[in-house]
């Protein structure tokens, strides 16, 4: 019978030992699923370093239950322009109809998609509409649509200070690590030529977010310098720390094609354009700077065929 006993005890306590190891992993395991990142962000973070199919395909798995589907579209639509698809961009913004005007960062893409194909109207319609629906209070994570609406009203030529001051500052202050607000913030100061406050945000945001390639951009943009110790070979600019963390960033590509293009460095400067259109085939700025060289150059046939492409999606 003690015998007995001694055996139930101890398998009591081995059973007890054994369910507090799997409880513990099971709360492991519930704490490494809380941290994966969503698809969302795995797509945004794709994104930001120019791994534009990554960021397609996780952008396509939202659906219209998911709460926050406006942002898994707005990339959506993001990516495609990116790479060029225009008008399956703009079917995208067709697809929601006055749906998108209820989400500002949703809005601006749908915009640009209807812009990049030359329905003006149509854009200027949904700007119009969405900048009517002023979201809820930026609080801490969640600052996005406030950038987004503040973009919006820029576009609508409301007063630069304005958004400013009851915007995007509160914005930051109210989520001083959210990375929206202080590019908005940064391109807002680029836009009213005062380079040293666009910098200044920059540099804040860089701070946050280390190796962020438009916070670099934004920086060479400001004119600043790359510090020596911050050099390294083929690194010598804010722009080529942009380009190291997304060489297919295209923004950053034309702004180095046409400094180079400025120094009348043409090969250099084609080898850029045509990282662009590796990019996007259909880019008309990149088309535009093909044309440009064509004409310094005297290469009539080359420049009539470049102003062509760069004007196919607008007649």
């Amino acid at each position: 019978m003690a015998s007995a006993t001694l055996r139930a005890m101890t398998w009591g306590r081995s059973f007890q030992r054994g369910l507090r190891v799997a409880v513990a992993m099971a709360s492991l395991h519930s704490v490494a699923v809380a941290q994966e990142p969503s698809s969302l962000d795995t797509g945004r973070s794709a994104f930001l370093k120019g791994d534009y199919p990554a960021s397609l395909a996780a952008a396509k798995k939202g659906t219209p239950v998911d709460e926050n589907y406006p942002d898994y579209v707005a990339l959506e639509i993001r990516t495609l322009l990116e790479i060029g698809r225009y008008h399956d961009a703009t079917e995208r913004a067709n697809e929601l109809g006055r749906r998108a005007a209820f989400d500002p960062e949703l809005a601006l893409q749908a915009a640009r998609a209807f812009r990049a194909t030359g329905a003006l109207e149509e854009a200027t319609e949904l700007t119009e509409r969405a900048a009517r629906f002023q979201p809820d209070r930026p609080t801490k994570g969640n600052s996005r649509k406030t950038a987004a609406f503040a973009e919006l009203l820029l576009d609508h030529r409301v007063d630069p200070k304005m958004i400013l001051e009851r915007l995007l500052e509160p914005a930051k202050k109210a989520d001083p690590e959210g990375r929206e607000p202080y590019l908005a913030l940064g391109k807002l100061a680029l836009a009213n030529h005062d380079r040293q406050l666009a910098a200044e945000y920059f540099r804040e945001g860089l701070k946050r977010f280390p190796g962020d390639p438009d916070f670099n951009f934004g920086l060479d943009q400001s004119g600043l310098e790359l510090p020596a110790a911050n050099r390294e070979p083929g690194i010598t600019s804010y722009l080529d720390l942009a380009l190291k963390a997304n060489p297919k960033h295209t923004a950053a590509l034309l702004h180095k094609a046409t400094q180079l293009t400025g120094r009348k460095a043409f090969k250099e400067a084609t080898g850029v354009f045509q990282q662009v259109l590796a990019v996007n085939p259909d880019h008309p700025e990149a088309w535009a700077g093909l044309a440009a060289i064509a004409l310094v150059q005297d290469d009539e046939k080359e420049a009539k065929a470049a102003i062509e492409r760069a004007r196919k999606f607008y007649g």
